[in-house]
């Protein structure tokens, strides 16, 4: 029997709704709710001193506060020692284990001395750990049996209460334990029926370790990260192997597991991970869940694989602005299979000035994935939805539209201090991963020097638009560029009540500016209850027909796209992402009766995905991307009966709009 989950998480950006067989992927309270596992016939240890080390103290015959020293650190029912420490560590994360639903750890058991109860057995050695030409392990298992070495267990730090004995290393020494319980637990599964590559094995049992330390504080229990320029399941060392644990944990984190690791406890049920050094099982397990590496790999790298230390190797490119022309430049490489290879691109604009940076794989593949930052361009506008009633935007059932906009990076770089850097990766992952093998590329770079008011959008999804660019690129830090924030914004009722007055004149009895002026305030506090709208960006393709007037642009059909961010204040100089409140975009595609614009929106909650990444922000001018995926608000697919939907990704630099108080971004002369 497979024990089956659900679970949604937003991971920096993206959308990711994982389909499982059914339940939800829930922390599970009591071991007789899992499916397959649990039920540890005893999570009590029993933990001694073997022969030799015992041999060894009676030699040393060293005495520690008037006792033996034997006494001290093998009777694991004192409250410090070797043992006692090992025993309290080992029984805490057995309890954690057995609620996650693993299995019990394959080990000896026996009949304690002191209160006959059977517990699991675990040992205090000393030599045993270093073999001759093998590392100097601090913890081991071996022959069916879990040992903590004494010796490297006191050579830790030489962080100190005062006793000689660091505590807090300790604590982080036993954590060695539950590395190596985890281990008897996989004994369990048919991963450890021969040998099996250590990326699955050894990588594990890390992150359940560093799962384990984080949930008792150790939060910075963590080692260094390896290098994912060499394939996923390749590693380029031992070492490496080892710090393939990230991969374990960020995948916990997609699937909402427990504790980041509990999934684990359904993945090693079948596998023996004996295929393809265990790449062919994880993908069928991820298959079964409506899932695959084609998508998870490359969100991976963008969303975590992000700076510069994660690769071995780093090629630079430098862009230096030009007025009279843009820019391009190409850089061609090749990268391994289930693998990323970095550029870090350097935009050199100077100070007054602004460009547009393109960045693309050229010929595009549908094996290339490019990310940027912490966005995974090869999904619909930098987002992932993954759910059945979505299949629409997985790649298998893509629109030509998106397919020219697939791999595309752009965004606007202003000048003024130091040129930002931007580190474009490129990996390497095919529908079946498998088969996947390392493949040449080549990234295209362009800096296109832009003034005044400008955007650039790409869309794709249920529209005939596969584009859209205009001068018109405003925004409002209160409340005056879109008409939520104008409508809502308290601070503009009064105004707004005020510009009446002023229009009407003579023409307004006084019962009538009474009457306009307790509206007003009626607003003003139902305004107050609404939550105020700190930033609003409004983009507006300029339609030939309509002249100079951006209104009436959007009114015969130009595209409109406005974001709203509430209760977020920025000030200038601010950079970084943003959680947008509302985005709406207006496609310019009217209803059959040609009456009324398709109308495609998101917010919070809703189906679909929305990001705000700000790149500049000063007083006069606002630079950044907008991504997201939204659906049509009151129409549907007359065939599937689902909302349409839209995909689109918008760079853009605006100018302050807010009319109440003179200020008129983007007129005609911007």
């Amino acid at each position: 029997m497979r024990a089956t989950h659900s679970g949604y998480s937003r991971i920096r950006g993206y959308c990711l709704t994982v389909l499982f067989a059914g339940g939800l992927l829930a922390p599970i309270a009591r071991a007789d709710e899992c499916p397959v596992g649990g039920h540890w016939p005893t999570t009590d240890w029993w933990v001694r001193c073997t022969g030799e080390v015992l041999e060894r103290l009676d030699l040393e015959d060293l005495m520690i506060t008037n006792e033996a020293y034997e006494s001290l650190e093998c009777d694991d029912t004192r409250t410090t020692g070797v043992a006692a420490a090992t025993r309290s560590e080992l029984e805490a994360a057995s309890e954690w284990l057995e609620t996650l639903c693993f299995r019990e750890p394959d080990v000896p058991t026996d009949t304690r001395t002191d209160n006959e109860n059977e517990a699991n057995l675990a040992w205090v050695a000393d030599g045993i750990l270093r073999p001759p030409g093998k590392p100097n392990y601090n913890g081991l298992y071996s022959g069916g049996n879990l040992y903590v070495d004494f010796t490297s267990f006191f050579a830790m730090g030489d962080a100190s209460d005062g006793s000689g004995v660091s505590h807090g290393r300790r604590l982080s020494k036993t954590g060695v334990m539950v590395h190596e319980m985890f281990h008897a637990v996989q004994a369990r599964y048919p991963i450890l029926e021969g040998p099996k590559p250590k990326w699955v094995v050894e990588a594990m049992a890390v992150a359940v370790q560093i799962a384990w330390l984080h949930r008792t504080g150790l939060t910075d229990a963590t080692s260094l990260d390896r290098f994912y320029d060499f394939p996923l399941h390749r590693p380029d060392s031992l070492v490496n192997e080892y710090r393939t644990f990230r991969w374990w944990l960020w995948l916990g984190e997609v699937l909402a597991a427990p504790d980041r690791v509990g999934y684990l406890a359904d993945l090693l049920i079948e596998f023996d991970f004996a295929e393809h050094e265990g790449l062919a099982d994880l993908q069928t397990w991820l298959e079964d869940r409506s899932l695959g590496l084609y998508e998870l790999f490359p969100a991976f790298i963008a969303d975590f694989a992000n700076r510069p230390v994660h690769f071995s190797s780093i090629h630079d490119e430098r862009l230096r602005y030009r007025d009279d022309r843009v820019v391009e430049e190409e850089h061609s490489g090749r990268v391994r299979e289930i693998a990323a290879e970095a550029v870090r691109v350097k935009a050199e604009v100077p100070d007054g000035e602004a460009a547009r940076l393109t960045i693309r794989i050229r010929p595009d593949h549908e094996d290339l994935h490019l990310a940027v930052g912490e966005t995974d361009y090869s999904m619909p506008g930098g987002a992932s939805a993954f759910a059945s009633s979505q299949m629409d935007l997985k790649p298998e059932f893509r629109d030509p539209a998106w397919v020219a906009a697939r791999n595309v990076f752009q965004t606007v770089v202003t000048g003024g201090g130091d040129a930002p850097e931007f580190l474009a990766r490129v990996s390497n992952v095919g529908r079946d991963p498998v088969a996947t093998d390392a493949r040449d590329f080549r990234l295209e770079f362009e800096l296109e020097p832009i003034d005044g008011c400008s955007f650039s959008a790409t869309l794709s999804g249920d529209t005939t638009s596969t584009s859209a660019a205009g001068r018109v690129a405003r925004f409002s830090t209160s409340g005056g560029s879109t008409s939520t924030g104008l409508m809502t914004n308290p601070g503009n009722v009064q105004g707004m009540a005020g510009f009446l007055e002023q229009l009407a004149g003579d023409r307004m009895s006084d019962e009538e500016r009474a009457e306009l002026r307790a509206g007003a305030a009626a607003w003003q506090r139902e305004a107050a209850a609404l939550p105020t709208e700190t930033l609003g960006i409004t983009l507006i393709e300029m339609d030939p027909a309509a002249g100079a007037n951006a209104q009436l642009a959007s009114a015969l059909g130009g595209f409109r796209l406005t974001a709203s961010v509430f209760d977020q204040p920025i000030e200038p100089g601010f950079r970084g992402a943003l959680e947008p409140g509302l985005i709406q975009v207006l496609t310019g595609d009217f209803d059959r009766d040609m009456t009324a614009q398709t109308r495609f929106a998101w917010a919070p909650g809703e189906p679909g995905s929305g990001s705000i990444e700000i790149t500049d922000y000063q007083d006069n001018r606002l630079t950044g991307t907008i991504n997201a995926v939204l659906e049509a608000q009151g129409v549907r697919n007359p065939e599937t009966g689902e909302p349409l939907r839209l995909q689109v990704s918008a760079s853009f630099l605006a100018k302050p709009h807010n009319p109440l108080q003179g200020q008129l971004g983007c007129l005609p002369d911007d």
